[in-house]
């Protein structure tokens, strides 16, 4: 019965670290948004407003908040494709990711798509 037990508290833990090196990762990313991706990406995904919310803070309307997630999430998952390898870690089944290179705030930011 110990050893089952301090298995999961091994893998709970380990499962703590990857989470966390990935949250750290894809904010990383994140911060190299332009900044109407970025802040719209912000407020959403991580103080969890809703697009209405973010409309009424930004004075912008619904429908352009909405463009901006979308378009932000595109290139979020551009990026993280290109500069990360994903996989699932055995005893669980859980995503993972492993950067191919580091994310430095050196790096510039992702330009900004024209239209």
């Amino acid at each position: 019965m110990e050893a089952v037990h301090s298995d999961v508290i091994s893998h709970s833990i380990e499962d703590q670290v990857i989470r966390k090196e990935m949250n750290e990762c894809i904010q990383g990313y994140i911060a190299l948004l332009p900044e109407n991706y970025r802040i719209v990406m912000i407020l959403n995904e991580i103080e969890g407003f809703k697009t209405n919310d973010i409309a009424a803070i930004l004075g912008l309307s619904v429908g352009v908040i909405k463009v901006r997630l979308h378009r932000a999430r595109e290139r979020l998952k551009k990026v993280l494709l290109e500069n990360c390898t994903f996989y699932h870690i055995e005893c669980c089944g859980k995503l993972a990711c492993e950067q191919k290179f580091p994310v430095t705030k050196k790096k510039k930011q992702l330009p900004a798509k024209k239209h």
